[in-house]
Order: structure tokens, then C-alpha cells, then sequence
């Protein structure tokens, strides 16, 4: 495995090596080439620069996520997006290449939404800028947003610019359990249109839970939880200790709940559809998980031959999975339809083919 100590190194690891895999703190792992030369990002570490008074920051890919936390909470700032797997060890890196989102999707946007700069490797060897380290920037190609969800297959992520916004002063959490599934999903749906503003809205299936967290100023939530409670009649209410509350989006943030080794498809969804999927998901029994108001639902298992059902399953219900944890032979499942322009920005971006397609 090629650990280059800098971005000089890496690019000549690019340009000597055919095939290149990339991989950080592999926490992932989301796609296995036994031919291909491995590259870890993991040594490029360190926030470069960083000033809480602009409200960004520049770091190198293989920065642990915990770091990037640890400085802006010292700041009283914060990633909004709830970048998944912090307690993992997961990197900026493999993070941007995933394009993995929490939670807190929801109210301000994911992770591509705060990515404004990024450096990367081509399959050429060259190190390319994209994107700049202010937040009102308007030069060169908007090459960030392209790369977030790439699974490394249009080049290698070296550094990475974010905007970050200001920490809520205060949070609070209902849980929120109704009879049935029809009267969940009713529910968020009055929830998203509402003018309450939910800082996350994550659906349970199973318990016919849906956890709704707010956050703001402390007095503001005071007087609006219990507008709320009148509002949602049909549930069962509880507003959870703030303790128990951080351990329960930890869960999701942490995929915790679905199993240490479990591999993980991250497949977008419309709340219209989520009955019908449900229909279908419960029959082989693979855990899951609606997050973002049910416009993603996060699928888990430990059985590698149900990734043959569930991708039957998506292909019924015309939905697309991506494998964002585990080693698979291939990656995307279910309703697959490739675009021309997907063939024109891999040639662009990577024409000597060094890096894996997305399969």
C-alpha cells in the first residue's frame, strides 16, 4: 500500500500505479480491487488553515472527523450536516467520496452544500484546484460538487475546503409514536411543510416512530414544543432527556444500529413511495432506517445474499442503492441507468482510466 506523506507524493503514486484504489481510515470500504494499487490518504492529515471569524476551513483528506469536530467546538461552530461515522475514525476524504449526509440533512443541506473548495489527483497524475477557500466564490469549475459521492472513481481527494456555521445554543428531542405507518408518514409530511423549522426528522419504521429534533434559541423552543404536541394529536409524545437524546442520533450518525460489520446501501427515496417499498423490505427481514423526512432510507444487513433480494426489491420499486460500507464486487443496485454524461465526466476527469468505474 502506497502511504505518501504529501499531495507531491501522492500525485506521483497516481501517476506510477495502474489501477489506484483510494482509502482513508477505511471505515467504508466500499468498493475491493485485489489488482489495483492501493493509496491511502490516510498520513496527508491536518487542518491547514482554519478562521472561525470566516466561518471556513481547509483540511487535508485524511483528517479524522473527531479533529475537525474537536476544533470547532472550541469555536462554538459546527458541521451542520452530522457527517456520519465521527466515532469510526472516518476522514474529510472518504467522507466527501461517499457523499455521506446525518441526519442533519434535513434543515441546511449535506455535505456538498459546505464543501466549497477541494484539491484532487486525476488520473493523469495533476493536481487539480476546484472550487476556492471563501464561501461567496465564483471562479473556476465547480469540481467539489462532483466529487462528493464519486466512490473515488473520478480521482483521489487530497485537500478540502468547508464553510461551517455557528452551534445551536440549545436542543431538544420528541419522540413521537403513531398506530400505524399511514399515520407516521402523514405526520411528516405535516411536519416538513409546517413553520417549525425541524433541525432533523428521522422515521422508525418498525415502532411507527418518528424522532423530531429542534434547535435554536432556548426560549423560542420552549414556547414552540408545546404548539407542537397540540398539533400532532394522533401520537404518543415524550420529549427525551437531553442525555438520552444525544445517544439516539449518535446511533444513526454512527450506524450503530445496524451492526459493526453489517454493509450499508444509502438509497434515495420519495415519502410516496415509501409504503410500497415497505411492503416489499419487511418480507426478507433487512433492517432499515428512513432519515431526512423519508427521502432516504439507510438499508443494512450481515447476509450478503440478501443484497440479490434488495436489489430485486429496488429495481421493483424503480430505486437506486449505492454500498457505502462493506466489499462487494459491485456497488450501485436496484434501478441503474447510466447516463451519457456520466461516461463524458469520467473520460474528462480521468481519461487514463487509473481510477475504478462505479459499477
Amino acid at each position: 500500500m502506497n502511504k505518501p506523506t504529501n499531495i507531491e507524493e501522492a500525485a506521483e503514486c497516481v501517476r506510477s500505479s495502474e489501477p489506484v484504489l483510494v482509502c482513508g481510515a477505511e471505515t467504508k470500504r466500499p468498493q475491493e480491487e485485489s489488482a489495483a494499487a492501493r493509496l491511502s490518504v490516510k498520513k496527508l492529515s491536518g487542518i491547514v488553515e482554519y478562521e472561525p471569524s470566516e466561518y471556513t476551513f481547509t483540511a487535508l483528506a485524511g483528517t479524522s472527523l473527531s479533529e475537525i469536530e474537536e476544533a470547532l467546538c472550541a469555536n462554538g461552530q459546527y458541521l451542520p450536516f452530522d457527517p456520519p461515522l465521527v466515532g469510526a475514525g472516518a476522514t474529510l476524504g472518504g467522507t466527501v467520496a461517499t457523499g455521506l449526509s446525518g441526519p442533519g440533512r434535513l434543515r441546511y443541506g449535506g455535505i456538498r452544500d459546505f464543501l466549497i473548495g477541494a484539491r484532487f489527483i486525476n488520473g493523469a497524475g495533476q493536481i487539480i484546484q476546484g472550487g476556492g477557500k471563501v464561501v461567496k466564490n465564483a471562479a473556476g469549475f465547480d469540481y467539489p460538487k462532483l466529487l462528493c459521492g464519486s466512490m473515488g472513481t473520478l480521482g483521489a481527494v487530497v485537500e478540502t475546503t468547508f464553510k461551517v456555521f455557528p452551534r445551536p445554543r440549545s436542543k431538544r428531542t420528541l419522540e413521537l409514536t403513531f398506530p400505524n405507518l399511514d399515520k407516521a408518514l402523514e405526520n411528516i409530511h405535516e411536519i416538513t411543510i409546517s413553520k417549525w423549522e425541524p433541525d432533523a426528522l428521522e422515521l422508525i419504521p418498525t415502532k411507527n416512530q418518528i424522532l423530531l429534533r429542534l434547535a435554536g434559541n432556548e426560549d423560542a423552543l420552549k414556547s414552540r414544543i408545546p404548539a407542537i404536541l397540540e398539533q400532532l394529536k394522533d401520537s404518543t409524545p415524550r420529549q427525551i432527556p437531553e442525555d438520552e437524546a444525544n445517544s439516539r442520533w449518535a446511533e444513526l450518525q454512527e450506524f450503530s444500529w445496524t451492526g459493526g460489520e453489517d454493509w450499508i446501501l444509502k438509497v434515495p427515496i420519495t415519502p410516496s413511495s415509501v409504503l410500497k417499498f415497505e411492503s416489499q423490505i419487511r418480507e426478507i427481514g433487512a433492517k432499515h432506517h428512513y432519515s431526512i423526512a423519508c427521502n432516504l432510507v439507510w438499508i443494512a444487513s450481515s447476509q450478503t445474499e440478501d443484497l440479490t433480494s434488495i436489489s430485486s426489491i429496488l429495481e421493483r420499486c424503480k430505486l437506486t442503492g449505492v454500498l457505502v460500507r462493506g466489499v462487494q464486487q459491485r456497488s450501485i443496485y436496484g434501478f441503474h441507468r447510466k447516463l451519457a454524461i456520466h461516461d463524458a465526466i469520467k473520460q474528462t476527469m480521468d481519461s487514463e482510466g487509473k481510477f475504478p468505474d462505479l459499477l
